[in-house]
């Protein structure tokens, strides 16, 4: 659903609603007829997993084109190297939560 949200408001296109209840009724489907749904579920996880080269290459390579992301591209750049160092170095929630109550912080 989020991503139509995003790629409805790029191309200006919307899905119809009874697309998107074509597309949920083979989960209904499955509930229905009783098969477990955790099971389901990480089946669908799997099958799924192999279309995500598809869409990511093409991702990727439209990111990395200056023409489309224009002046933008030093400020995600710069943003994704904090991400990156707040991961491996920085302080964690549970531990800047903790600090809360003590009045310490990282």
């Amino acid at each position: 659903m989020a991503g139509q949200v995003v790629m409805q408001g790029f191309i200006n296109r919307r899905i119809p609603l009874f697309l998107r209840l074509i597309t949920i009724a083979p989960a209904l489907i499955i509930l229905a007829v009783g098969f477990n749904p955790s099971r389901s579920l990480v089946i669908s996880q799997v099958v799924l997993s192999f279309g995500i080269p598809f869409t990511l290459v093409p991702l990727l390579i439209f990111c990395r084109n200056r023409n489309v992301m224009g002046p933008l591209v030093r400020l995600i750049v710069s943003l994704n190297m904090f991400l990156i160092y707040q991961t491996f170095f920085g302080c964690s929630y549970k531990l800047l939560a903790a600090s809360k109550t003590s009045g310490s912080y990282c």
